[in-house]
């Protein structure tokens, strides 16, 4: 019986790492894993997923700044992740607040602590008045619906309601690949910044997982979204509702 024998482009090919190098190159290749990130690429190209549980955010992959650039942003948001009670057993209330740039997303100030609805809702209204964001983003449950009913009365605070499909890991490997692309900023000159840092990076083995909500929820709100207009967007209704991301 004769020996079947590869022929030598294809055993070239092997070598290389590359099963179809006319269709998916090495330039095309590392174009995906830029887009989908080291843990989606790792399952869907090299058919090795990673543990859900493992690193999501990499220590190397968050860089820091202690003044904002000079030039306007493209957009001002808060997210909130919000919860009900103040106790030991309930979540933290936490709110960052994104400035949009060009070349990435700065986390200029985070808020977090556990707080009565009452002292929630002041709050909402005193980081809004001292930030005056372009959208403040805001998952339409728990306290974060009847926030938002009652402020949208009282005040001009433009909310946009997030109903997110995923859970909060699924939330968080989503967004992994914007901070390893290097278009995610901290500030580190703050008094929350180690926590922050800390937080983000242990997750989803971490205390505070209402951080890393936080800032999932921002990322993969504005990455599929145009960067707002600055012109006269404070004021407005209600966005509505957004879905799935």
């Amino acid at each position: 019986m004769p020996k079947l024998i590869k022929p030598n482009v294809c055993r070239s090919h092997y070598k290389k790492g590359l099963l179809d190098p006319r269709r998916m190159s090495k330039a095309v290749l590392q174009d995906e894993k830029i887009n989908l990130g080291t843990n989606d690429y790792s399952g869907q190209y090299l058919q090795s997923p990673m543990a859900p549980g493992g690193n999501i955010i990499l220590r190397e992959w968050i860089k820091g700044f202690t003044q904002l650039p000079k030039q306007k942003p493209w957009s001002i948001y808060q997210s909130w992740d919000t919860a009900y009670k103040k106790n030991e057993d309930n979540a933290y209330q936490c709110c960052g607040t994104w400035y949009e740039y060009e070349h990435g997303f700065f986390l200029e100030h985070v808020f977090v602590e556990k707080m009565t609805y009452p002292e929630l809702k002041q709050k909402v209204i005193s980081l809004d008045s001292e930030y005056r964001p372009h959208g403040t983003i805001v998952e339409d449950k728990s306290s974060g619906t009847p926030i938002m009913q009652e402020l949208e009365i009282d005040t001009k605070i433009n909310f946009i309601k997030i109903l997110p499909e995923l859970d909060k890991i699924s939330r968080a490997h989503a967004a992994s690949p914007t901070f390893e692309a290097g278009n995610v900023y901290i500030r580190t000159n703050a008094p929350w910044s180690n926590l922050v840092i800390e937080q983000l990076i242990m997750f989803p083995n971490c205390k505070i997982k209402d951080i890393m909500d936080m800032v999932s929820q921002y990322i993969n709100y504005i990455r599929q979204h145009k960067p707002v207009s600055i012109s006269n967007i404070r004021g407005g209704k209600s966005s509505g509702v957004t879905q799935g991301y």
